[in-house]
């Protein structure tokens, strides 16, 4: 197993992915357009779901992203998990 040290950011982001990947269908959608900079309001508008329903399946998702990658005990992708959060 890779240290933290040693990784490429490249395998953080796989990391990343994988946890992505493993997020129900709802919560995986609500994540990745958040990540493309949507707004709550337009997120549910398009999936016929509440703006609350929309907070609550993103913090579900960073919350399963966030566990998936510490039990692959990858602390170099759960800070760029983090990171990638900031933008």
């Amino acid at each position: 197993q890779n240290s933290a040290i040693g990784e490429r950011p490249a395998d953080h982001l796989d990391i990343i992915e994988r946890a992505v990947a493993q997020l129900p269908p709802q919560q995986q959608r609500v994540f990745i357009l958040k990540r493309e900079g949507r707004k709550n309001g337009e997120i549910a508008q398009e999936m016929g779901i509440s703006p609350a329903s929309v907070k609550k399946y993103q913090q579900w998702a960073v919350k399963s992203i966030a566990e998936f990658v510490r039990s692959h005990q990858e602390l170099g992708s759960l800070l760029v998990f983090f990171s990638l959060l900031k933008k």
